[in-house]
């Protein structure tokens, strides 16, 4: 059980923090290791991911790079499996989704990078 993020900010709910468990747990985790910094926390190194580096990447690699880095930030998440990864660049705007599978569950988590 975690205590529930929206936008970043904890959640309130009746005067107390709302929390999630299961699925959403994990996916609220998913989120925040994609969209970390990998190396960002001094005492947490291999908390993050690579994907805002994903700009500098030449386009012809960024797909592999995606995965690569996708596959590397959720590396401690052993109760989902990762599909497919893909990265688009639109307006300005890196989008990368990841496909996820737990047991009979799947969902589609889409994380953006700005300033492409």
């Amino acid at each position: 059980m975690e205590i529930a993020l929206n936008n970043g900010e904890y959640e309130a709910a009746g005067g107390t923090l709302r929390t999630v468990t299961g699925l959403e747990e994990i996916l609220q985790r998913v989120v925040y290791r994609l969209k970390a910094r990998r190396g960002g926390f001094p005492l947490l190194p291999d908390v993050g991911s690579r994907l805002y580096t994903l700009p500098r990447v030449p386009e012809k690699q960024r797909q592999s790079a995606a995965r690569q880095f996708v596959r590397e930030a959720l590396a401690d998440e052993t109760d989902i499996r990762i599909g497919a990864v893909t990265a688009k660049e639109e307006a300005g705007v890196m989008r990368i989704a990841v496909e996820l599978r737990r047991a009979e569950d799947s969902a589609l988590v889409t994380v953006e990078i700005g300033g492409v």
